[in-house]
């Protein structure tokens, strides 16, 4: 099987008036998923990331949003982009041939400057879309194995690692040493394609909108891809994440 290699494709033009302003404006009284930050970061030291303290989820209203600021420093606000209103979804750019794989899935992203999701993997490819704002992204290659200390397959957080690629700790974590780290900032009007498995940390650099799509093919992967999103939702793990509260009287669903 022939190695594939992260890309940034830039010169991107589809959506660039797809700003949190422009989203929140549009979303009105839409209520949209938003995780809570732990240090800024969507994880915390217990790790126990399916609970009520250390992966909160609330739900807002897009006027909500755009009329209280102070939210965003505690909150990443990101929705399935397939729960959006049929209007907004449509101008949402997908790039070509990504929804025509045996499974695809896109979110929205709506974040803060210096939020961040530290050192994690996916298992199907993740091709990111800046519309705005920028993204500083770190990269470690599949095959760094134990380097990054990755948790557990049985822990709250399967596809994250220990490792702090911005904090290095190489008395913690005495293998990380050696580690090669690939480094690209991603701005408004650029891609990055991350292949799977590849473990990336993400912070962003300023108030940044992004779409990011996985998708798979009919092969192992992409039965892996898929296995792992319907085993999140059947016991729990990241279960905020996929599954959001629906508020009194509403009859939008996650």
């Amino acid at each position: 099987m022939k190695a594939r290699m992260p890309l940034k494709i830039t010169g991107f033009t589809a959506g660039e008036r797809l700003t949190q302003q422009y989203l929140l404006a549009n979303l009105e009284n839409f209520r949209i998923t938003s995780a809570k930050l732990e240090n800024n970061k969507l994880e915390n030291n217990k790790l126990d990331l399916s609970g009520r303290h250390s992966f909160s989820i609330a739900t807002f209203s897009g006027k909500e949003i755009a009329s209280r600021p102070g939210i965003w420093n505690d909150y990443y606000f990101s929705e399935p982009v397939s729960s959006l209103p049929a209007a907004l979804r449509e101008e949402l750019p997908v790039p070509y041939a990504c929804d025509t794989f045996a499974w695809f899935r896109s979110r929205l992203w709506l974040a803060r400057e210096g939020s961040r999701t530290p050192l994690h993997r996916d298992i199907p490819h993740n091709l990111i879309l800046v519309t705005e704002g920028a993204k500083d992204v770190l990269l470690v290659a599949p095959r760094a194995g134990a380097g990054v200390y990755p948790y557990s397959l049985f822990s709250k957080a399967p596809n994250f690692a220990k490792v702090d690629l911005r904090n290095p700790d190489a008395v913690r974590f005495p293998k990380s040493t050696g580690l090669s780290v690939m480094h690209t900032v991603v701005e408004a009007g650029e891609m990055i394609y991350i292949p799977p498995f590849w473990w990336h940390d993400i912070l962003n650099l300023k108030k940044t909108t992004s779409i990011n799509h996985w998708f798979a093919p009919a092969n192992l992967n992409g039965l892996l891809a898929a296995t792992s999103f319907y085993l999140k939702k059947m016991i729990g793990i990241y279960k905020h994440e996929w599954v959001k509260p629906r508020p009194p009287g509403s009859t939008q669903t996650a």
